[in-house]
């Protein structure tokens, strides 16, 4: 109730038309940051800015119809290193949602002292009766 909030998970899988995917939605130093990135890092990594940029538009509530090159989650830092952002204002953490899932959780206005709580639901759902 105090501020708007956006969510997103994706199933890390084999991504197609990366390369239109990228030019079309991730914005110049997050081009860069993929660019050099690693072959074995890079669909985490892709799905890692999806997802973080995914939920700072549901937070807006804007989704896809957010300009989405034309603000960034990830720079580059000295040498490979890249480094999370968030837009101003914003609170943005991205999360391993289980095995083969990433997830980013936004939050605006950006609120101060949140401390998002992890949990695992139970493989057997039967086991919560």
């Amino acid at each position: 109730n105090h501020c708007a909030v956006g969510a997103d998970v994706e199933t890390l899988s084999p991504v197609t038309d990366s390369l239109a995917l990228v030019q079309e939605f991730f914005s110049s130093p997050e081009q860069a940051v993929l660019h050099h990135a690693a072959p074995a890092d890079w669909e985490d990594l892709f799905y890692t800015i999806w997802t973080r940029k995914e939920a700072y538009a549901k937070a807006l509530g804007m989704g896809l119809s957010l300009p989405f090159t034309g603000f960034s989650v990830l720079e580059p830092g000295a040498g490979s290193a890249a480094q999370l952002v968030a837009p101003a204002g914003t609170y943005l953490a991205s999360f391993a949602a289980g095995p083969g899932h990433r997830g980013a959780l936004a939050a605006l206005p950006g609120p101060t002292g949140l401390m998002p709580r992890h949990f695992s639901f139970p493989d057997d759902l039967s086991e919560l009766d």
